[in-house]
Order: structure tokens, then C-alpha cells, then sequence
């Protein structure tokens, strides 16, 4: 498998989520992947990479940009304090009975404090994964939804800008032989819960997860990379836009959506004309298709943001197929 430098860590998250939805049923057929496995073997390894792809230096990012994105991180402190002390409250009167340190708070302020994305990522999808499955009991004491809104919606703007900036176009080969030991690693371990997973799937014969548990479809289910002239496209809460009108029925349309809200993609024969139905967006998670692929009829290619809280934000391309 050969993946760009950008690739390594994008490519590990999507692995690591797929072995996370799935962890039930692989710890019982291989318990090798069982806990601690993630914590002990896995994550490290991770984290080793990501802290490469940090020191690099192959980021092209400004400094305007550096400091937004660092202003949605610094929110996010005071929350997690607040969240530390209602999990242990939480678990002081038995209505949380994870620990303390499975909810990776302490990581969590750490990699704000260092402007550390990967571990900042990394540590928001396992904290806010805890803070969602005891969402009830925190609630109770008082740690409200608004607060748990809080920390996706910082995150997510946060890492929106990081990924939009991101320039990791280097070949692995042209890095170090100890950074290369390195991200191989990591990379020779996404390969060993794949081939579990699949071998799994296999002797379950689970047709969906065969599907997913490959590389080519890891690959496709996020964009580590934004493809070059995308543009980025703001729906406001419960709103919609047209995002192409008259498009060639050959071209081929890229979009990610970049934020964690319903987001709805159709067709209509009408600039004003709305629908309650379409394609879903999945978030972080590219859809390509041509027009005819879209649900609808007419012209008009349009999205709707189905929240009434948050804005949607969609990372756009159109590819010209007549020009190749």
C-alpha cells in the first residue's frame, strides 16, 4: 500500500473508527485486538506518526489562519474542566462507571496546550465517543447539551481550517529511514486490523463490513488531502444554496462536508425550489458522482443544511471531464 505522508494518519483514523464500530465482534474472534490492544500496541503508534507529520514543517498554513484555528481550540479548556469534574461526580455517584481517564481529558487539554492536531483530533473522537454513551448522567449533573454542542462545534471548526490548509504531498520515501520505520509502522498496523477485520467478515460472511475492510475503500471514506481549486461552501442552519446550475452531465462532483450536521443533496427544475429529500452528506466522508447521480430532476444542483443550530460547511470540486 503506498500512501503519501498526508495520507499516514487520515488513513489510520478511518481504520481505527471502522475496528472501533466493529470492536465487539473482532475482540471475541481475535482476541489479540482485544483491550488494551488500542491503548497499548495501536494508539502509539499513531501518535508517533502524527508527531512526525507535526515537526515536519510541510504545512501551508498563514498566519491568519493559525490564529483562528488556535482561537476555536483555546475555547475549549474551560469546558473540559467543567467536564472533569462532572465525570468525577458522574462516577462518585455510580450513574458513570468508565473511569476517569478513559474520557482522555488530561490529552485532550495536552494537545490544545501544544497546537498538536492529530493528538487534538484524536483525543476529541475518544472523548467525545465517552461524553456521548454517558451523555444522560452528565446531563443530569448539570454538564448540558449546549456544553456538549460546545466542544464539536470548536473542535470541528478547529480542524476544518487545519484540513483545508494541510500540503503533505511528499513521497514517504523522500523522508529520513527512521521517519520512514516510523510511519511504516504505523501503517504496517492499520494492515493488521484490516486483514482481521476482512478475515472476519469473511468467515461471517458479513458483505458490508467485506466492503469496507479494505484499503482502496479506507482510502475513499475521507480526503486528507483537499483537492486542488476546491472551494469551501458555507449553508447557514436551516438553509440552502445552489451549489451548480447547467452541469455537464459528464463532470464528476467531489463534495466532503466538513462539519457534523445533516446536510442533503438534490436536484430541482426551480432556483427557489426546495427538497425535503436527497443524498446525505456523511461527514468527513467524500461523495463523487455525476449529475444523473443526484437525486431530483432539473438543473439545479442545491444543498440544505437540515440543522437549526449549526451551519454546515462543504468542501467543493467539479471535475471536467470534457477537457481530459
Amino acid at each position: 500500500m503506498l500512501l503519501k505522508i498526508g495520507q499516514v494518519v487520515p488513513f489510520s483514523f478511518a481504520t481505527r473508527s471502522l475496528y472501533n464500530a466493529y470492536y465487539d465482534a473482532l475482540a471475541l474472534y481475535y482476541s489479540q485486538f482485544a483491550t488494551p490492544y488500542l491503548t497499548v500496541v495501536w494508539q502509539p503508534l499513531i501518535d508517533d506518526a502524527a508527531a512526525i507529520i507535526e515537526t515536519l514543517g510541510l504545512r501551508s498554513q498563514n498566519v491568519e489562519d493559525t490564529k483562528i484555528r488556535n482561537a476555536y481550540m483555546d475555547n475549549l479548556p474551560p469546558i473540559l474542566k467543567d467536564l472533569k469534574y462532572k465525570v468525577k461526580k458522574c462516577i462518585k455517584a455510580g450513574t458513570i462507571t468508565d473511569s476517569l481517564s478513559s474520557f482522555v481529558i488530561a490529552a485532550f487539554t495536552k494537545s490544545i496546550s501544544q497546537k498538536s492536531n492529530f493528538n487534538f483530533h484524536s483525543a476529541y473522537d475518544i472523548c467525545i465517543a465517552k461524553v456521548t454513551s454517558n451523555k444522560a448522567a452528565l446531563i443530569a449533573k448539570g454538564f448540558t447539551q449546549l456544553h456538549i454542542d460546545s466542544i464539536t462545534d470548536n473542535h470541528n471548526s478547529a480542524w476544518e481550517i487545519q484540513q483545508t490548509k494541510i500540503d503533505l504531498r511528499e513521497e514517504i520515501s523522500n523522508l529520513s529511514i527512521n521517519n520512514q520505520n516510523i510511519l511504516n509502522l504505523c501503517i504496517d498496523e492499520d494492515k493488521k486490523v484490516i486483514e482481521a477485520l476482512k478475515a472476519m467478515a469473511e468467515a461471517t460472511s458479513n458483505k458490508e463490513l467485506l466492503e469496507k475492510a479494505t484499503q482502496k475503500a479506507i482510502l475513499s471514506s475521507f480526503s486528507p488531502i483537499p483537492p486542488k481549486n476546491a472551494r469551501r461552501r458555507n449553508i447557514q442552519k436551516a438553509s440552502s444554496i445552489i451549489i451548480r446550475s447547467n452541469m455537464h452531465a459528464k463532470n464528476l462532483l467531489q463534495l466532503t462536508l466538513l462539519t457534523d450536521v445533516e446536510v442533503i443533496l438534490y436536484r430541482v427544475e426551480l432556483k427557489n425550489d426546495i427538497n425535503e429529500t436527497g443524498t446525505t452528506l456523511h461527514y468527513n466522508v467524500k461523495w463523487e458522482g455525476k449529475k444523473a447521480n443526484i437525486l431530483g430532476t432539473g438543473n439545479y444542483i442545491k444543498i440544505t443544511n437540515k440543522s437549526t443550530s449549526k451551519k454546515a460547511v462543504v468542501l467543493l470540486k467539479e471535475i471536467d471531464v470534457n477537457l481530459k
